[in-house]
């Protein structure tokens, strides 16, 4: 909900479609089927969905299409004194006062609904009304399943306000492009990049780094890994922006004793920490300051460290493999990892790396008792196309062969792909004959 809500918030938009799963509960009451940012289920009905989620829309939506199971199903007796049925579509409908809402009067199969849902909004695109449209996509399900035991065709329903559901675009109109916007800046007091807008996918990733962070008692952080260009930085970032009542403390790159206490005192000064900020006075090694610190200033408020490009505190590589931690990085991440668990979780350390590494302390890796590993793979097939939104140079190309060419030549590297979408607007750089060549190079 917290999603849909941000992604709604300051848009407007014609069409509203949530897919998953939906249905009715053991009390008779319709629920659309969720996950919270741990990635826990969540059932959501319609009158939590509407003031969560969907009540800040200035203008409405003029569709509504809830496609799941029994979303246009009667529930039961659970409306209240008069004892009315409705569906979870009805309610948003009725209620919510959505011009048009679409739901499916029973449960229904993913090859049926998806299918029945690229007719709907071919005939919308191309000028159709929502009656038009919903009677061709009824029409094609009939026709794509006639020996279904279950067909889905007749339990597509729409539900009204009594406004009539005129077409969504003029037929003959022209398209007009809709490229996602990126907005890219950094965090607070570093050069570690964080997008506001544009940011794609990780949620499976998001989830398990929020179970960790929230939950797991023994872990201090995670480390995220991956190779460059997989948006490890950016991800460490969107993560921080979530635990928005933490003081983020950012750091990026080679550590010293001298960096890390520049940056502890400066947060320490934002959030009047005298404590650490005496603690960092004293004389005492840099080593038995982090130790004080674990046990006082990063017990006792909410900070969030993080190491972003923590590889490069590694020694040069030795037989193809990455060396050790430097001496620097050992001593400033092992009271870290070390005591920041005995302050009751307080604080929270996010690191990035493209390199596994470890940490021995007494004959354990301090690494793999106290970080949860995150690692980072290439988008699959539906995050590329959703990148594809924002390379303007490649989505130019009018051959649709050529430009999978170029998405297939980036691995699903969402850096590679901005790379040669910059390549391609360079002059003189692409020629339909050199292509090939610019692919295989």
């Amino acid at each position: 909900l917290q999603g849909l809500s941000r992604q709604l918030l300051g848009n407007t938009f014609d069409v509203i479609h949530l897919s998953g799963h939906a249905g009715i509960n053991e009390q008779g009451k319709p629920v659309f089927i969720m996950e919270d940012e741990s990635g826990l289920r969540v059932d959501v009905p319609p009158r939590e969905l509407w003031k969560a989620a969907l009540n800040d829309q200035d203008t409405p939506p003029r569709l509504l299409f809830l496609s799941g199971c029994s979303t246009g199903e009667p529930t039961g007796k659970h409306g209240g004194s008069t004892g009315e049925t409705f569906s979870y579509a009805r309610f948003m409908a009725g209620k919510c006062r959505f011009p048009a809402v679409l739901g499916w009067g029973r449960p229904v199969g993913d090859i049926q609904s998806s299918y029945a849902t690229k007719f709907l909004y071919r005939e919308l695109s191309r000028g159709q009304s929502i009656l038009e449209a919903i009677q061709r996509a009824r029409y094609e399900l009939e026709e794509k399943f006639p020996g279904s035991s279950y067909p889905a065709w007749p339990m597509l329903r729409l539900f009204c306000t009594g406004i009539p559901p005129a077409p969504l675009v003029t037929k003959g109109q022209r398209r007009l492009p809709n490229p996602r916007i990126i907005t890219r800046v950094t965090l607070g007091g570093s050069n570690i990049p964080f997008l506001q807008e544009g940011f794609i996918g990780r949620r499976r990733q998001i989830q398990n780094t929020f179970r960790s962070l929230n939950d797991e008692y023994e872990k201090v952080g995670v480390l995220i890994l991956g190779a460059r260009g997989l948006g490890k930085s950016c991800l460490a970032a969107k993560i921080c922006q979530r635990f928005d009542e933490y003081t983020v403390i950012p750091m990026s790159g080679r550590l010293t004793p001298g960096i890390m206490r520049k940056k502890l005192e400066d947060a320490f000064i934002k959030t009047q920490d005298n404590i650490g900020r005496d603690i960092l006075a004293g004389s005492n090694s840099f080593e038995s300051k982090l130790e004080n610190l674990c046990a006082t200033s990063l017990s006792k408020k909410k900070y969030l460290l993080l190491l972003d490009k923590f590889d490069d505190n590694l020694e040069e590589p030795r037989n193809g493999k990455p060396g050790p931690l430097t001496l620097d990085a050992v001593e400033l991440l092992r009271p870290l990892l070390y005591y920041l668990g005995l302050g009751g979780g307080m604080s929270q350390l996010i690191i990035t790396s493209r390199y596994d590494f470890k940490l021995p302390h007494y004959n354990v890796d301090l690494v793999d008792q106290h970080l949860e590993s995150i690692w980072l793979t290439s988008f699959p097939e539906a995050e590329q196309y959703k990148k594809l939104r924002e390379l303007q140079h490649i989505n130019e190309i009018p051959q649709q062969a050529r430009r999978k060419k170029l998405l297939a030549a980036s691995f699903g590297n969402p850096l590679l792909m901005e790379l040669l979408d910059k390549k391609m607007g360079e002059p003189d750089f692409y020629t339909p004959n050199e292509l090939n060549d610019v692919i295989a190079s």
